[in-house]
């Protein structure tokens, strides 16, 4: 679960191992893993649960450009037109490892991309709009023998939740991919 929507498979490299997560960790807030007895709003599932939480609202605007091994990122965060926002887009560095260490191996590329959007009124709550979208372009080459994998994964989903009293509580999400 990632800000209530149910991802599928959401990892870069699905066909190799799944070796990388399709999240910036510097989006995540917290993260609940249930492995046996879980709450009921997890309904029907039956070995685990991954809930994940983006951050919630940041007092001021700001952001962060990430180097790694694995990524490039941009992660920014702010306030307009009443709401806050949140976005972080990565691309995957693998292609240009790959290029120094064994050029002729192929051309392994991945990128990720996440928005929210979100206000708040007194009267009817708190309105989300996010967006989610991961995607993999994989070719390896080795002599005779070829690997391909072109996967693209994309949600969105709206969000409402308003608190009528300390005692009732309505959190509704639609989605899409």
């Amino acid at each position: 679960m990632f800000d209530g929507v149910e991802l599928v498979d959401p990892f870069h490299l699905k066909d190799y191992q799944s070796i990388f997560s399709t999240f910036n960790p510097q989006t995540i807030q917290n993260i609940e893993y249930f492995t046996g007895g879980f709450p009921a709003r997890y309904g029907n599932r039956m070995s685990g649960v991954l809930d994940i939480a983006t951050q919630e609202s940041i007092s001021s605007p700001g952001g962060e450009l990430g180097l790694s091994v694995f990524s490039t990122s941009v992660l920014g965060y702010g306030y307009v037109a009443g709401g806050d926002w949140l976005a972080s887009v990565r691309r995957g560095n693998l292609d240009v490892i790959l290029n120094v260490v064994n050029p002729g191996l192929g051309d392994p590329s991945y990128h990720d991309a996440y928005f929210r959007y979100g206000w708040e009124s007194d009267s009817i709550g708190r309105f989300e709009f996010n967006g989610l979208q991961f995607s993999d372009d994989i070719k390896f080459v080795q002599e005779l023998m070829t690997a391909n994998s072109d996967v693209t994964n994309n949600y969105v989903w709206f969000t409402w939740e308003k608190e009528w009293s300390q005692d009732l509580y309505t959190l509704r999400t639609n989605s899409r991919y």
